[in-house]
């Protein structure tokens, strides 16, 4: 085979496996987002104070109904992530950055955003699950 051919498969397969590496934290962001998102929902509707202890275990069996081939939604993962938001929810606070502020959006739309892909790509609409929703894009402070 052509030398140049070789070391073009050889790229992309680099390429490639860059790629999976890229989903994969991608995946393990949102996911650390949604388990966030519940243990904010947990504590923040004070849903056993609401529907009774055995809330958290009824709550498994739905979502598990729900979405059979979702793993992580047993009682204890709910609790952790119930654990996981009061740990951390004192130390983050997640604001509307500027742009949200200003009425028309000011900044053009192509601007990067902070907690959003730095990158100027357009593959990335808003409110789709990354670092922009809804137009708005967030940010995290720490809280000392």
């Amino acid at each position: 085979m052509d030398k140049s051919y070789t070391q073009w498969v050889q790229n992309l397969v680099k390429r490639y496996r860059q790629c999976q590496i890229k989903a994969a934290i991608k995946v393990n962001e949102e996911q650390l987002r949604f388990n966030w998102l519940l243990g904010h929902d947990i504590v923040e509707m004070k849903v056993e104070e609401r529907w009774g202890e055995g809330v958290i275990a009824q709550l498994s069996k739905d979502l598990k109904k729900e979405m059979p081939q979702v793993e992580g939604l047993s009682v204890t993962n709910l609790r952790y992530c119930r654990r996981f938001y009061l740990l951390y929810s004192q130390r983050f606070v997640i604001r509307p950055q500027i742009e949200g502020e200003f009425p028309g959006n000011v900044l053009p739309s192509k601007h990067p955003q902070v907690g959003g892909d730095l990158s100027m790509s357009e593959t990335s609409p808003a409110g789709t699950c990354g670092g922009v929703q809804s137009g708005r894009a967030y940010q995290r402070e720490v809280v000392a």
